[in-house]
């Protein structure tokens, strides 16, 4: 079992030994069995594991309200979102007040089979009434609630693999309005000055950067063997995180493309994160009833090596502990 070392000063040397249901910690070479004292040692008041700290995607309330109000001065400032391009529907790209890339807005009415939707897929299925979603037990239009939904899973277990995502209200002349509400606000405009373009709903989610489809990642470690016991063990904790995610949320569209790694082999010392995780692209979770036919895809990770092993024991007792957690 690889042993990962605490980087606070209470704490010189931490080795994780599991044995059945038993966990112990050695200290400056004494060992000691008390149960509670060891998790909270190990894993914090919260229960959640060392080398997963919190990072910029992963703000809590108080920051992600604060980026909310930069973004909303970046608009004034002349700072639009810009569209994704190579998305199948409206996903923005938003700048806060420094022009620094923070989040990915994805309105309601342009999502893939709304009303709104920029794209010429989406135009093409309307014109030609293939509106119907791909998935008949996900409800049309309510992507942006399934993101928000797989955030907040993701911060009630403490998992710490989903962007932070909440509801949010934006407004911006690179959004894709109607041409009745971009004439409404310019003859209110006339007689009101400041008036602009009506707010839109949908889901403002932190951006992560410096990840790679899993794919990429898997086959370089394969490869080129990048990874020392302790890496492997903390990438198998981490793609556990994300079955549970799917399982929960029960998502239905998990490909390669929205599992990333990412690595970093310039890791110093007791430095986290030389390997990391996130699950972005919830939109298609929370069927509201069991798919009738057979899906294109239903999990992607199924097929992963990662998949062929048994959950750690670290895993299953810190997974139990948060779902029997009464708060």
């Amino acid at each position: 079992m690889p042993s990962f070392a605490h980087n606070s000063t209470d704490v010189q040397k931490a080795e994780l030994l599991t044995s059945g249901d038993t966990v112990h910690i050695v200290y400056n070479g004494e060992k000691y069995d008390d149960r509670e004292s060891t998790w909270e040692t190990l894993h914090g008041q919260d229960g959640s594991l060392l080398f997963l700290e919190q990072q910029s995607w992963q703000k809590n309330d108080f920051q992600f309200s604060c980026m909310e109000k930069s973004i909303e001065q970046a608009v004034k400032n002349g700072f639009f979102p810009s569209r994704i391009e190579d998305s199948s529907f409206g996903s923005y790209l938003v700048l806060d007040e420094e022009k620094n890339r923070v989040g990915i807005f994805n309105p309601k009415d342009e999502e893939e089979y709304a009303t709104r939707n920029p794209s010429r897929i989406g135009w093409f299925q309307k014109m030609f009434r293939l509106c119907c979603p791909r998935r008949g037990c996900i409800l049309a239009n309510q992507a942006y609630l399934s993101e928000v939904g797989a955030s907040i899973v993701d911060e009630c277990l403490d998992l710490k693999i989903v962007p932070k995502a909440k509801v949010a209200y934006l407004a911006s002349p690179t959004f894709n309005y109607s041409s009745a509400e971009k004439r409404k606000a310019e003859q209110q405009r006339e007689h009101i000055s400041g008036v602009n373009l009506p707010d839109k709903v949908g889901s403002l989610q932190c951006v992560v950067e410096g990840f790679q489809p899993c794919t990429f990642w898997l086959k370089v470690f394969a490869s080129k063997k990048l990874l020392d016991d302790e890496l492997k063990y903390e990438l198998q904790l981490l793609f556990e995180r994300v079955i549970i995610l799917d399982y929960i949320i029960r998502n239905t569209n998990r490909t390669a493309e929205n599992l990333l790694i990412s690595y970093n082999d310039t890791r110093k010392g007791d430095e986290n994160y030389a390997v990391n995780m996130a699950a972005v692209d919830n939109r298609y979770a929370f069927p509201y009833r069991h798919p009738r036919r057979r899906r294109p895809y239903t999990y992607y990770w199924a097929t992963l090596p990662l998949a062929k092993r048994p959950f750690s024991n670290e895993t299953r007792s810190f997974i139990l502990r948060r779902l029997n957690d009464a708060k």
